[in-house]
């Protein structure tokens, strides 16, 4: 079974090494119709989705409620304090 919370880790680790060396957010990127800046952008957005699947949801509540997203991240977050 994959563990999702451990890729997830993964992708944070990797995001904190990477960031801070983005000296030109403006940058082209593979993906020739955006920027670092928006390839940024779309990465955090997805994140939004990930503790709603996580905690069970399914790709339609999740996408289409972004409250129902950050609800289930402020679980998440009082569960670990």
């Amino acid at each position: 079974m994959t563990d999702w919370i451990a890729l997830q880790s993964q992708a944070v680790d990797l995001y904190d090494r990477v960031l801070p060396t983005v000296t030109d957010w403006d940058a082209a990127t593979p993906c020739t119709e955006w920027t670092a800046r928006d390839v940024l952008a779309h990465v955090v957005d997805e994140q939004m989705w990930v503790p709603g699947l996580l905690a069970g949801g399914t790709i339609d509540e999740v996408s289409g409620d972004l409250e129902y997203a950050y609800t289930c991240v402020a679980r998440h977050v009082m569960r670990q304090t």
